[in-house]
């Protein structure tokens, strides 16, 4: 076996030698070729190209020069000045550059001819400006017309003929490089043509003995993995080519042995999938990446109106018919993302009932633990779409709403005389004087203050919850919705210590919201962070837009909040116990309430220890027309669930 690798091994290592004294031969070849035409080439640049470039320069500059004194005898005699000047420095250091790189016969003789007229051309500048000076404008423009003018046209024409003796020197030049370069193409593909032919000789030896058992190998193992199991490798060799046939030969037979093990066992795991969903309340419905309808279970005929020979292979857009659940859909399928899950309605006969919609990219689905979270990797190659019926939870939370504000009704009336009452004790004579009494209704008032507080935050809640409160939509800036969130809390920041950071990632556009209404989110987000965040911390209010959508957060940097608090604290009255000192609990579901009644969104993020961060997400365009956000949102489907989902998907 050691005789054999050594053989194949030393085939491989002589073939590849000789391409190695090949490449090298045709490499020291070409770099021979570059590094004389690279000579040639700069030869000609050095003696020719500087000195064109110089001559061209000094043209322009005296041209400025003579430019310059037009315009003095226009008058502009400072103006006229610093031009003249500046042409003066550029034709001086351009002339110096020139006076380096005389090569060539008779442009030494042109070139002292130009410097005697430069020099005398600047005794008449100066003579000329000295008549400007002394108020003679008109003996100023004889000395122009008389020897300037034609000095320049002199200077000018000397400057051209050194200009084209270079550029005559430049085009001989180019003609030897390009001879050059004639060469070096023509032996290098004579030297690389030889390099390809021995090359081609080798490789048909090489490939005799190498290439094409390991082809013969490959066209079986094509054949395998299309499904053919009882394919046998037949490589007629003894050295490593066939040992790996051999070997190949052991694992396909094993491969065979697994497949029969496995495809019952497989099966079986299918059907109980396809049983589970099957069973499910829930109406399920799974898509492929192009929005095709692949499967669904009874529930889902029953809720979509159609039959499972109906549905499969239309567009889930069609066959569902809702805009709400099409838009998590696109973005489920686009992005890799599962958006949050959203209650829709549906008329069952002369009933409504309500449907929690959760959309689930299919790739995603092992990687899922928490709703709104990304994943990296390639596009979705489906979703799955899950309809939970929460009718019961929904006519719950309508019922406890509608009682919070029957009894904030009923508590207000006498909250409204006691504070009267409390009122008229404060104003009454008989209270001068008694400190301990006054302090009683100090303590009083207070307190019926903040009950009144409540039970209008309440009455707000409950509005908002049941859809009695109509938004007064309008067509803002929102940048100016910022900016009025913003203004009560900069001294407060101030005062606490805490900074205040404010970030638009790009220009904000108009949105149909109501403004009072988001004003009082972004507020209440605020106040939450600054009541959280210890002096010499850092709160950070950012806005963007995403696609159709305006994203607002609030970051701080106090304890965060746990994650198993996350969503309860979008809960009526509660308070987490590690943090004394809040309010009465309605100001997250109210800002929840809210955002919920515009169509968006709204969640934390964060670490705990290391700050939170409150999202919320407002539609441009302003909230739909569908009853779509008049119930709360539930929990998620178990992940299990959607694993399962999957597998049968597969």
């Amino acid at each position: 076996m050691m005789r054999r690798s050594a053989g194949l091994r030393r085939q491989i290592l002589s073939g590849y030698m000789v391409l190695v004294v090949i490449t090298g031969v045709v490499g020291t070849w070409a770099i021979y070729n570059f590094v004389h035409l690279a000579r040639v080439i700069t030869e000609i640049t050095r003696e020719n190209y500087i000195s064109v470039l110089a001559a061209e320069n000094m043209v322009a500059a005296i041209e400025r020069q003579d430019s310059a004194e037009l315009l003095m005898l226009l008058g502009e005699v400072r103006g006229a000045g610093d031009i003249y000047q500046i042409g003066h420095s550029d034709f001086l250091k351009w002339s110096a550059t020139e006076e380096t790189n005389i090569t060539l016969p008779g442009e030494g003789r042109v070139f002292n001819e130009v410097k005697a007229r430069y020099k005398e051309y600047g005794s008449l500048f100066e003579a000329m400006h000295g008549l400007v000076v002394g108020g003679d404008s008109a003996g100023a423009r004889r000395v122009y017309l008389a020897q300037a003018e034609p000095m320049f046209k002199a200077i000018r024409g000397s400057l051209q003929e050194l200009l084209e003796m270079n550029h005559q020197a430049l085009m001989e030049g180019n003609s030897r490089s390009r001879a050059a370069a004639r060469w070096a193409t023509v032996s290098t593909v004579a030297v690389g043509v030889s390099a390809v032919l021995i090359g081609v000789f080798l490789g048909a030896g090489v490939s005799a003995s190498v290439v094409r058992p390991t082809l013969d190998l490959t066209r079986a193992v094509r054949r395998i993995k299309e499904g053919n199991l009882d394919e046998a490798v037949e490589v007629q060799s003894t050295d490593e080519i066939g040992e790996l046939a051999q070997e190949f030969n052991n694992m396909v037979a094993r491969l065979r042995e697994y497949e029969e093990a496995m495809s019952g066992r497989v099966a079986a795991e299918q059907r109980k999938a396809l049983t589970v969903i099957t069973a499910m309340d829930e109406a399920v419905v799974l898509i492929d990446g192009d929005r095709r309808i692949l499967m669904m279970n009874p529930s889902a005929e029953a809720f979509l109106g159609l039959r499972r020979d109906e549905a499969v292979g239309r567009d889930a857009f069609e066959a569902i018919a809702r805009t709400d659940v099409a838009g998590m859909i696109g973005r489920a399928l686009a992005d890799g993302v599962a958006p949050h899950p959203r209650t829709v309605s549906a008329m069952q006969g002369d009933e409504q009932r309500f449907y929690e919609a959760e959309v689930v990219p299919l790739a995603s689905v092992a990687l899922h633990t928490s709703v709104g979270s990304e994943r990296a990797g390639e596009r979705p190659s489906g979703a799955v779409v899950v309809f939970k019926d929460v009718t019961y939870f929904a006519r719950l939370e309508k019922m406890k709403s509608d009682f919070l504000s029957d009894v904030s009704h009923e508590i207000r009336t006498p909250l409204t005389s006691i504070a009267m009452g409390v009122g008229m004790l404060r104003e009454s004579t008989a209270m001068s004087g008694l400190t301990r009494e006054r302090a009683l209704i100090d303590m009083a008032e207070e307190e019926t203050a903040r009950l009144t507080g409540l039970v209008d935050d309440l009455l707000e809640l409950s509005k908002l919850e049941s859809g009695r409160v109509n938004l007064k939509l309008q067509d803002v800036e929102f940048q100016m919705i910022l900016d009025r969130a913003l203004s009560p809390f900069g001294p407060q920041t101030a005062d606490r210590g805490v900074a205040l950071e404010v970030e638009a990632v790009e220009a904000l556009p108009v949105a149909r919201v109501d403004p009072d209404k988001v004003i009082s989110v972004i507020a209440n987000l605020l106040s939450n962070a600054l009541r959280y965040t210890a002096p010499g911390g850092r709160i950070a209010l950012r806005a963007s837009r995403r696609g159709d959508e305006i994203a607002v957060s609030v970051s701080d940097t106090g304890p965060g909040i746990p994650v198993h608090q996350r969503e309860k604290i979008f809960d009526r009255f509660y308070q987490m116990k590690e943090r004394p000192g809040g309010a009465a609990g309605l100001g997250l579901p109210i800002s929840k309430a809210i955002v919920k009644a515009h169509g968006g969104e709204i969640w934390v993020e964060g670490e705990p220890g290391h700050g939170a961060t409150f999202v919320f997400t407002l539609p441009i365009a302003g909230p739909p027309t569908s009853p779509s956000t008049t119930a709360a949102t539930v929990a998620a489907v178990a992940p299990t669930v959607l694993a399962e989902k999957q597998a049968s998907a597969d």
